[in-house]
């Protein structure tokens, strides 16, 4: 048995196997980036020039062009956390001590009976005032469409939904739903 120590040859195998794989997905991301460097937004060259100077098809250099599905879960959970934290804050202007306290004494009452008949529990107040919180926030949001900080939120929420699109037509049509 030739090799290095008391390694099986399938295992040396394995771990070749392994460091290409990396060093293929490391190439990849590296020449990925730079398409997307060199494109730029629309403000260095166009898919077609990358196209031709990669040789590859306009189509490809779009794909390429695409976020990948880690970087929009990624953007779209930066997102989620910004408004959540947002939204919370918002609610906390609507705290009431007392009245909340014996409002979900008086759900966490009905819980049984509930339970027995069936039912799921109601919603906790705390539920409910982050619902309101938000309902306003969306409002102001609507109301103001030139605030800037509402334009900001704006498009971000958008891009939340873009994202949210683009991962689930990728979704569909690798499970075979949709070609």
């Amino acid at each position: 048995m030739s090799g290095s120590g008391s390694e099986a040859p399938v295992e040396r195998i394995a771990k070749a196997l392994a460091r290409r794989d990396a060093a293929v997905a490391k190439a990849h991301a590296g020449f990925r980036a730079a398409v997307v460097r060199e494109h730029d937004g629309g403000r260095g060259m166009s898919a077609s020039e990358i196209a031709a100077a990669a040789g590859l098809t306009r189509q490809r250099v779009y794909q390429l062009l695409e976020p990948t599905d880690a970087e929009c879960e990624a953007r779209i959970a930066d997102i989620r956390g910004r408004w959540e934290a947002t939204v919370a804050r918002f609610a906390e202007g609507w705290k009431s001590q007392g009245w909340e306290r014996v409002e979900q004494a008086r759900r966490n009452s009905k819980a049984k009976k509930r339970a027995r008949k069936g039912l799921g529990p109601l919603p906790t107040i705390a539920s409910l005032r982050r619902g309101y919180a938000e309902e306003l926030l969306l409002a102001a949001i609507d109301s103001q469409p030139d605030h800037p900080v509402f334009v900001r939120v704006r498009d971000e929420l958008a891009e939340w939904d873009r994202l949210a699109a683009l991962l689930e037509r990728r979704r569909d049509r690798r499970s075979g739903i949709f070609a």
